[in-house]
């Protein structure tokens, strides 16, 4: 009774899991083609009320896969993005379209058609890009200058942003402070060389340095003094500053 019933589970656990599968591939070849057909009907506009015409179509990259579309081009080993580009302009010209994901992606590379996509009215059609998920979570609702859409609201943050932080005047302000910064960042890279040698002799000793932390901890402390103007110490003492606390409450 008790090998009766192990292969009367494994038919079953065999035969649900084929199912699923079958399930699975079925869903994702009615999604691909649903999909095209919607982008077939995107492309048809009318020109006037009496006469309706077809855009003709971008010419789009092969090898596209459902879901997925063309990222299995980009993923080779040796094969770097640009040349791969590089490659389909060759083939399908200077203007064409590729799938990333279930989106589709114009793929540009001429200078003549770069220049007219982003000059003249053209300008704001290229100015916003798709809203996610992820965007709408972490930067408050596209809230931000670099998510935000292009409106009355973005133009003041580009004003903002041009005139009264990245302006020359400004940049002369705040340079003192990146150069305070840069020089404390060194001096900290100095002392950790020096109380971390490895080796016998002091003179060949050598010391391993974690450069991606102390980039992000001089970019902070850039940052930190420009924006909460605070100060970092050369020389790390035992008390918790500010500084410390504020790090800490942005990783919490």
């Amino acid at each position: 009774m008790k090998k009766s019933f192990h292969i009367f589970y494994d038919q079953a656990t065999s035969i649900f899991t084929l199912l699923l599968a079958f399930l699975v591939t079925f869903s994702t070849i009615i999604i691909y083609y649903v999909q095209k057909k919607r982008d077939l009907k995107h492309n048809v506009t009318s020109s006037s009320s009496s006469a309706i015409t077809t855009t003709p179509l971008l010419p789009e990259a092969s090898g596209s896969w459902p879901v997925i579309g063309h990222l299995l081009l980009f993923m080779g080993e040796h094969q770097l993005t640009h040349v791969t580009l590089g490659n389909m302009a060759d083939k399908y010209g200077p203007i064409f379209s590729v799938r990333l994901g279930s989106h589709r992606t114009l793929v540009v590379s001429s200078w003549d058609m770069v220049k007219e996509c982003f000059t003249g009215m053209t300008d704001k059609l290229f100015s916003n890009r798709p809203v996610s998920l992820a965007t709408k979570i972490m930067m408050y609702d596209t809230e931000s200058y670099v998510f935000a859409p292009y409106g009355k609201y973005w133009r003041e943050l580009r004003k903002i942003s041009t005139h009264r932080l990245l302006s020359h005047q400004q940049l002369e302000k705040s340079k003192y402070m990146r150069v305070s910064e840069v020089d404390n960042a060194f001096k900290k890279l100095h002392e950790s060389c020096s109380n971390n040698k490895q080796g016998g002799d002091t003179a060949s000793a050598t010391t391993l340095v974690r450069m991606d932390d102390w980039l992000a901890y001089l970019t902070f402390n850039v940052v930190g003094r420009i924006v909460g103007g605070f100060q970092s110490n050369a020389v790390t003492t035992g008390t918790t500053s500010s500084q410390e606390k504020f790090k800490l409450a942005l990783t919490k």
